[in-house]
């Protein structure tokens, strides 16, 4: 009986994680996210200045990430911080199940799109602006995590062009190659500082309430 209850209450707890954090539609934007690239992804995007063009799925893992980022956003955050639950593992568990969708739905999207040369790229930029846009969801809201991937993006793209060596400048990792090696190490690290910093919110915020709970416990006694 014991396990049977504590499978049942398991079963609600994860009930109410996915409902409070809207994971359902999420994954049903990430999926409409893998249409648009199936369907438009190898469009041309004309930059200004040079002229340059790119691929418009090149440019899919910012929408992409700023849906990932959203999981971090729940509609009962102030529960969560102070009930029996680790947050941050559920932060993470959501944010790595959005990303692995992310991933999984850009790949079979680009495969169909007959654009598969672009398939390491676009994952690896995903990867890459999810770590901003968590870091974006620690600094400004768990709802506005889109708010640096959206305002890096055009900077990003327009002021990271190769020089005239063909060489794109370190800052600009979103477009460099997808076999740089520093490009690589460089999305783990953004991605890890941005995990650590919704992580660090999420105590400090537990921490807070908690105290702020015994205050109030104590004036009511």
């Amino acid at each position: 009986m014991t396990d049977v209850a504590s499978s049942r209450n398991t079963r609600e707890a994860l009930g109410r994680v996915v409902h409070a954090r809207h994971l359902g539609l999420l994954a049903v934007a990430i999926i409409f996210l893998g249409v648009a690239i199936a369907v438009w992804g190898r469009n041309t995007l004309v930059l200004p200045g040079d002229n340059e063009t790119l691929p418009l799925a090149i440019l899919a893992p910012v929408p992409y990430a700023c849906v990932v980022t959203l999981a971090v956003r729940s509609s009962m955050a102030d529960f969560e911080q102070v009930a029996a639950l680790r947050v941050n593992v559920v932060d993470l568990v959501c944010v790595a199940v959005l990303l692995g969708v992310a991933c999984a739905t850009a790949t079979v999207a680009l495969l169909a799109g007959d654009a598969a040369q672009l398939t390491s790229l676009v994952l690896r930029n995903i990867v890459f602006w999810t770590g901003f846009g968590c870091f974006s969801a620690a600094v400004f809201g768990r709802s506005l995590g889109w708010v640096l991937p959206v305002l890096l993006l055009v900077p990003l793209y327009e002021s990271g062009k190769a020089g005239m060596g063909g060489q794109v400048p370190w800052w600009a990792i979103a477009r460099h190659p997808e076999e740089s090696v520093w490009a690589w190490a460089m999305t783990i690290v953004v991605l890890a500082f941005g995990l650590a910093a919704v992580f660090e919110t999420s105590v400090w915020r537990r921490g807070m309430l908690g105290r702020l709970g015994r205050i109030r416990e104590r004036h009511s006694r």
